[in-house]
């Protein structure tokens, strides 16, 4: 408990560095052994921070990800300036989805719900017709990325990119 709460206040911190700085657009290709390809793009034309308090910012949740696995599963590759643009663009990778946090999840439906997984009654489909739970195959394969309580942050665009054709896509907002 006192480790998530420690990753917790670590994340908030990064995400009230973003509120300080511009808006955000969030890149995640999630590839099929279960690592992730994070690029984050911050928009700094606001100025109320630093590079060098962003890229803190940013290695602090990188550590924080590491201290919740108790190994090392994320690696920042990069996090560079463009002062021109006015963005800092960081890039973390991540070896294993499942250890980087308590709510990320990949792997098959049926391991997701012997975990409780939430979210499964709101999915839709790619037609954006309701998708019963019960109706969901636990044999797919699935991702999943807690965004809850993120709204404030100005994100701009969040993309996820998955190794397979989807059928079921995301859950519905209520």
């Amino acid at each position: 408990m006192k480790r998530l709460k420690r990753v917790l206040y670590v994340v908030t911190m990064v995400l009230v560095s973003i509120v300080l700085t511009g808006c955000l657009s969030f890149d995640m290709k999630v590839g099929k052994n279960g690592s992730l390809d994070m690029t984050f793009t911050i928009d700094t034309s606001k100025g109320m921070m630093s590079f060098k308090e962003i890229e803190k910012a940013i290695e602090d949740s990188v550590d924080n990800m590491n201290d919740f696995a108790g190994k090392n599963v994320a690696k920042l590759k990069s996090v560079k300036e463009d002062k021109d643009k006015k963005i800092v663009t960081a890039k973390i990778s991540v070896s294993d989805i499942n250890k980087m946090d308590e709510d990320s999840f990949f792997g098959k439906v049926k391991e997701y719900r012997k975990k409780n997984g939430k979210g499964l009654n709101n999915l839709v489909d790619v037609k954006d017709n309701s998708v019963e739970e019960k109706k969901v195959s636990g044999n797919l394969h699935m991702v999943y990325f807690s965004m809850s309580g993120t709204e404030m942050y100005g994100f701009e665009e969040v993309k996820v990119t998955v190794p397979e054709k989807l059928n079921i896509l995301w859950m519905e907002e209520k």
